[in-house]
């Protein structure tokens, strides 16, 4: 930090072609260990000092995973001795021992994987991972995978980007392309819809929560701040 010189790097295969840059997911940082995922879904566990890989895990290759359109972009995140990553194709979502890079489980809804990282949420009293994938918005049961709810969310190119936002048992989730932002409420019988709008068309950044509104930065409106009653 003191210097800007490089410290360590470590290389791993990649290809040269561009794809709207080169640069996608962002590491994680837990216990002394970085979590990269490259957008050709390799996944390296890393000693954060001086880059001595611990373990590496194609998600691909390993669980039947899919590239999406412009590549593994949603970023590995470190839950409870876990690393939550999602391939898309034929697992929606894997958990990994995050000291072994051993599978703790596979779940999730099959399909093509989209752009947004997991949310850590608890919804209902049940703790779960929040999955906005390329064509449905669905939480995922934190000890075992398994589906808890699931609501259909199609946007042009599968591309469902921005983080949802989880507030008690309610998620807001907004996507670019014409598409607009929606407000669920996850109920004991399931989800329900309470709205879905075009007022906030997120394409890549994540919206928030604060001072019981929601702010976005989207397509054609630009800043938002919407009520979410209504």
């Amino acid at each position: 930090l003191d210097t800007g010189q490089e410290v360590w790097m470590f290389p791993y295969p990649d290809t040269a072609r561009e794809n709207y840059g080169f640069a996608r997911s962002t590491p994680c940082y837990s216990n002394g260990r970085l979590y990269t995922l490259s957008r050709l879904g390799l996944l390296n566990c890393l000693d954060a000092s001086d880059g001595t890989p611990y373990w590496s895990v194609n998600i691909k290759q390993d669980f039947g995973g899919r590239n999406p359109e412009w590549d593994f972009s949603a970023s590995p995140i470190v839950d409870e001795g876990k690393v939550i990553v999602c391939p898309g194709g034929q697992t929606g979502v894997v958990a990994l021992d995050a000291q072994s890079g051993d599978t703790v489980w596979t779940g999730g809804k099959p399909g093509p994987v989209g752009y947004a990282t997991p949310v850590v949420a608890t919804i209902q009293g049940v703790k779960q991972y929040v999955i906005f994938a390329g064509k449905q918005i669905y939480g995922a049961a934190a000890a075992d995978g398994r589906e808890l709810w699931s609501v259909p969310w199609e946007t042009s190119y599968d591309v469902n980007a921005a983080h949802p936002v989880v507030a008690g048992n309610f998620v807001f989730f907004a996507s670019g392309y014409g598409k607009g932002c929606s407000l669920i409420e996850i109920t004991p019988n399931g989800p329900k819809t309470h709205w879905a709008k075009k007022s906030l068309q997120a394409h890549f950044n994540s919206p928030v929560f604060t001072n019981n509104c929601f702010f976005g930065i989207g397509d054609r409106y630009g800043l938002v701040c919407i009520n979410p009653r209504d």
